[in-house]
């Protein structure tokens, strides 16, 4: 499945393929996302896939699963124009697994969200 929105005038819908499980995520923020690395599971073995997102973001957040019995159920969050008149940005965003919550990472507002 394949949802927006993504990035602002600068973002682009990415797809990472298929893979066996989610093991880690970071997520780059400030005042939007800015960048997600995922680390996938691929037979047993950790599979980085390149950065999706910008330079900016001055936080870094890490999502570390106990993969294989911690798995990734949901992602939400919010977005919104971060300045007045512009395009939408992703502002944050929350990981949910079969154990925990994590975040919400970016800026935390309540506005039109995402899952």
């Amino acid at each position: 499945m394949k949802l927006g929105p993504w990035g602002g005038n600068g973002g682009k819908l990415w797809d990472d393929g298929v893979h066996a499980g989610v093991r880690e995520i970071t997520i780059v923020y400030g005042s939007c996302i800015d960048a997600i690395y995922t680390t996938y599971d691929d037979n047993g073995k950790p599979f980085p896939v390149e950065k999706h997102g910008g330079m900016g973001g001055t936080k870094v957040a890490q999502v570390k699963l106990q993969f294989p019995e911690e798995i990734l159920t949901s992602v939400g969050g919010y977005y919104c124009p971060v300045v007045y008149g512009a395009g939408p940005v992703i502002r944050s965003l929350t990981f949910k697994s079969n154990i925990r919550t994590y975040g919400p990472f970016g800026v935390k507002k309540e506005h039109p969200s995402i899952s």
